[in-house]
């Protein structure tokens, strides 16, 4: 899954998943600007591992931070 720059500052971004916590299989799955100077934009969702679209819930999540006003 390829993950645009940050839209506010062009920074690279990255996924990054919890770990398990309390032996539950949801973990919070992050995308977050790696700017070293502090951006802070990140988005987020609570994904389960057992649900059958997890690969669908993480790809939505992915669409979320490649939206661009410009492409709807």
């Amino acid at each position: 899954m390829e993950l645009k720059p940050c839209p506010f500052c062009g920074g690279e971004a990255e996924l990054y998943i919890s770990p398990h916590e309390n032996g539950d299989t949801t973990q919070n799955h992050y995308i977050v600007c790696k700017d070293t100077f502090g951006c802070g934009a990140r988005i987020g969702d609570a994904i389960s591992g057992w649900q059958q679209d997890y690969d669908e819930a993480v790809q939505r999540l992915v669409d979320r931070w490649n939206r661009r006003a410009d492409n709807g």
